[in-house]
């Protein structure tokens, strides 16, 4: 079993059980994968079904795709853990492109002062 959350009532991180760690980033790799969909044959709605091929995500994120018995599968709920992070990554960037931009309006009032037209 491989587990998805730390338990608050084991008291993890002030006991020092396990690594803990920071995730590095994983933004350009969750841009890699692929999600697909499926249309079950055996549905008479035609109804689709969406997700990712275990053997792609296990080249991305083999954490993710581990093999067990001989078969690979997919651990869904880490990818609620992937979105936040990616998340993350993405309101920082949104953050620095909004300082340069604040950044490029106060040069340009500072030199329509010192060289007006």
């Amino acid at each position: 079993m491989i587990p998805s959350s730390f338990r608050s009532d084991t008291d993890q991180t002030k006991t020092g059980a396990g690594n803990l760690n920071s995730m590095h980033d994983v933004l350009d790799k969750v841009n890699k994968l692929q999600p697909s969909t499926k249309q079950i044959s055996s549905d008479k709605s035609n109804r689709k079904e969406w997700g990712f091929l275990a053997e792609d995500v296990a080249k991305i994120f083999p954490e993710i795709a581990p093999m067990v018995n001989g078969h690979r599968g997919i651990i869904p709920h880490y990818f609620g853990i992937l979105s936040i992070k990616a998340i993350q990554e993405l309101t920082t960037i949104v953050e620095e492109q909004e300082n340069k931009k604040i950044d490029q309006k106060r040069i340009y009032r500072i030199m329509a002062r010192k060289y007006p037209l």
